[in-house]
């Protein structure tokens, strides 16, 4: 069978999808709020809306849509692979729109017609709670579909949730260089972390998996920050007698040794980045030997050079210094914005920039 582009959910020849909607032509076909559809619409178009409504979802336009291709589906004369097609666009809008019983029928009733259709898979790996089985319905669907390429960023999400960063990033970039542009919203901030998380591995830990005390979107926590730094550098070392140290054993050391702004705060209390370049800088001032790193700046400067951070703040030095060394950036190019939390994945690479420096 002839492979079809890879961009589409599924798949269908124009000259047969434009048969199949001219035997509708005697039933009109409206959407609510919108002008009737044209007569010349194929699989391509409703799979391209249907894009349109998993980037920006909207009720109304989506019952229109689903209305439309269930009258498509009634009048349908084409060939098994075509019809399987048209079933899978009815399942992903009917999972779309929340209504798994429907989804499931009709995905199964399109796998029934062809298994070949790559949305059939889509379906069904989107439908299944375990990751692991909906792992493996993506890698069989890879095996048998006639297009791969949202299939390859549906696993790639899902090697990025198992922690598989690298494995992760492959398979994003692959599927997005093939697809329509447009999936870039729905599957690009999943690259460019797995990149990202990847990239700490490989910077931290020589490519073996980061230890994550929290997910890479979970704002980071005082206790967190610690542990993090414990198990990705060796900078935190010499605070502590024992292998593996705890937040709560290595808390005295911690505020002895100046490290956190507020040693009095509640371990899941969150970081804000002043709190995280107040503790980074001190990591840097011991890794240095050079104390006089935590008052350089302040001692230099009567007005702040960042505009949202104060000269008599305590964390003034932490900010131009972590700034300084490329540790922490400005957002946006001139702020700080000190009370912001912070993620896992900013961390991490924060702590990648960190350990490059201080190996």
């Amino acid at each position: 069978m002839k492979r079809r582009g890879p961009a589409l959910i599924a798949c269908a020849g124009a000259a047969v999808v434009l048969l199949l909607l001219a035997s509708c032509a005697s039933v009109p076909v409206t959407t609510v709020g919108n002008p009737p559809e044209q007569a010349g619409a194929t699989l391509d178009a409703f799979t391209s809306r249907l894009l349109d409504l998993e980037i920006t979802p909207d009720r109304a336009r989506l019952f229109a849509l689903r209305t439309e291709l269930d009258r498509a589906a009634a009048h349908t004369g084409a060939g098994r692979h075509d019809q399987a097609a048209l079933e899978s666009l009815r399942a992903e809008a009917a999972f779309q729109a929340g209504d798994q019983a429907a989804a499931r029928r009709l995905v199964e009733s399109a796998a029934a017609l062809s298994q070949e259709v790559e949305g059939v898979w889509v379906v069904r790996a989107a439908l299944e709670p375990d990751p692991a089985r909906s792992l493996a319905l993506v890698e069989k669907g890879i095996a048998i579909a006639d297009g791969t390429a949202r299939l390859l960023c549906v696993r790639g999400e899902a090697l990025l949730k198992a922690g598989r960063y690298a494995e992760a990033a492959q398979d994003l970039d692959e599927g997005l260089r093939s697809l329509d542009e447009r999936y870039r919203a729905l599957y690009g901030p999943d690259r460019e972390r797995a990149f990202a998380l990847a990239r700490v591995a490989r910077d931290t830990s020589g490519g073996s998996p980061v230890q994550q005390p929290l997910s890479p979107d979970s704002v980071l926590t005082y206790r967190a920050m610690v542990e993090q730094a414990l198990a990705q550098t060796r900078l935190l070392a010499a605070l502590s007698p024992s292998a593996n140290p705890t937040f709560a054993g290595i808390l005295p050391a911690l505020s002895s040794a100046g490290l956190l702004r507020d040693s009095s705060v509640a371990p899941d209390t969150p970081a804000r980045r002043k709190d995280v370049a107040y503790f980074l800088w001190g990591l840097v001032a011991r890794s240095e030997h050079d104390p006089t790193l935590l008052t350089r700046y302040r001692r230099k400067y009567t007005v702040s050079p960042v505009p949202d951070v104060s000269v008599d703040a305590p964390w003034f030095d932490a900010v131009l210094g972590t700034v300084e060394k490329e540790i922490i950036d400005l957002p946006d190019g001139m702020s700080f914005k000190p009370d912001d939390p912070v993620t896992g994945l900013a961390y991490q690479e924060m702590l990648a920039k960190l350990t490059a420096l201080y190996r």
